[in-house]
């Protein structure tokens, strides 16, 4: 049964995670993918989703930095300050990430103001939806769901139809206007 899953480990080569009952697929390098095995028995709540000061204070400041600068700075000048950022925050639950800017009113409104700038929103999205897609696979959204709604007061239906559907963006417009 190992090799069939290290057989099936090898034979798939996409971008993001693959769910294989128990081994989640979370990056592949040069010498090939890493996995994590599941830990099913640590379900947190929502309310207990950890954002540091540190995180907090790199997400203000990258949302204020694509929110203040143009499309094209974004994209040339920009790139690697805005991949460190998107890098300390890799580690924080995206939902958690998302409550947290729609809960304060300035970096919502720098959110609106990086999605009317198509390289911007893009950037942010992608970001987004690589880390939404590696919990989608690690099965670690459901659970959260019901306090990430109590915490934005928004529907359940809304946000389980969003993630049910892998829709992102989406999901990111419903709690964002």
């Amino acid at each position: 049964m190992q090799k069939v899953k290290i057989l099936m480990l090898s034979l798939c080569c996409f971008a993001g995670a693959l769910h294989a009952e128990n081994i989640y697929v979370t990056e592949f390098h040069d010498w090939g993918w890493t996995s994590q095995s599941a830990d099913k028995t640590k379900v947190a709540s929502f309310e207990e989703l950890g954002l540091s000061e540190k995180e907090e204070k790199t997400l203000e400041q990258m949302l204020h930095m694509l929110a203040s600068s143009s499309d094209v700075k974004v994209l040339i000048l920009q790139q690697k300050k805005l991949d460190k950022h998107f890098q300390t925050l890799n580690p924080v639950h995206p939902l958690r990430v998302l409550s947290y800017i729609i809960q304060h009113p300035i970096l919502r409104s720098d959110l609106q103001e990086i999605h009317r700038g198509f390289f911007k929103w893009r950037k942010f999205l992608e970001f987004f939806r690589r880390r939404m897609t590696e919990e989608f696979y690690k099965d670690n959204l459901k659970n959260y769901i019901p306090g990430f709604c109590d915490a934005l007061h928004v529907k359940k239906d809304v946000i389980d139809h969003f993630i049910s559907h892998r829709d992102w963006e989406g999901l990111i417009k419903a709690v964002l206007y």
